[in-house]
């Protein structure tokens, strides 16, 4: 917003034509709503479990989101959800003994990339196994890309960002050690036939996590 610059009280104008899309939980659900920002008009997008996280928009009719978090926010599926249809699709489950913490979902929508962690209640994640699944909502396919263990001595690697053509990014991340960001960039194909590391990116050469 921008204040006008003809009136001399406090009046905004609007600089986009967009929505604004956020959540919020009451005792029994999690309310998922639309701000209109042109008008200032809301509405109600979908009203869902309470144990949900980290809803993203895919286009019009379409949002993704963790589903059925455990206490430590693991959740046991990422579902597709068409909320004009009220139909939800899940596209991949978590693995035996294995939390879904994360994702990254590329622009357009057809390729989702799932960070999965290994329960363990002694550790919380430190010393457990770690996961990263890339997606192909479309076609229902997924491909194991990753499969390591956490130890400060072995960054694993962590999905930052996918592309439409379903190229994976990875950022290299220590649990439980700081910030834990910027070990190292590193790219993968949808299949992870072909992984390799970002040169200009390595480990020392940035300091936050990027995006």
């Amino acid at each position: 917003s921008k204040k006008s610059e003809s009136s001399p009280t406090e009046k905004y104008e609007s600089l986009a034509n967009a929505t604004i899309v956020y959540g919020y939980w009451t005792n029994q659900s999690s309310v998922i709503t639309a701000m209109d920002l042109s008008s200032g008009k809301e509405a109600v997008l979908a009203t869902l479990d309470r144990d949900i996280k980290h809803i993203r928009i895919v286009n019009n009719h379409e949002i993704l989101f963790v589903k059925d978090t455990d206490e430590h926010d693991y959740g046991k599926t990422l579902v597709l959800r068409n909320i004009e249809k009220n139909e939800e699709t899940t596209l991949i489950a978590a693995d035996a003994n294995f939390g879904i913490d994360d994702y990254a979902v590329s622009p357009s929508g057809e390729y989702v990339a799932v960070w999965m962690v290994g329960i363990d209640s002694q550790n919380q994640f430190s010393g457990s196994p770690s996961r990263v699944y890339a997606v192909s909502v479309g076609k229902k396919e997924s491909h194991l890309i990753y499969d390591e263990v956490t130890t400060s001595a072995n960054p694993v690697h962590y999905p930052i960002a996918i592309t439409d053509k379903g190229q994976l990014f990875t950022d290299r991340f220590v649990p439980n050690s700081g910030a834990g960001w910027a070990y190292g960039m590193s790219s993968s194909d949808f299949e992870g036939k072909t992984k390799t590391d970002i040169p200009s990116m390595k480990n020392g050469t940035y300091s936050t996590q990027p995006t």
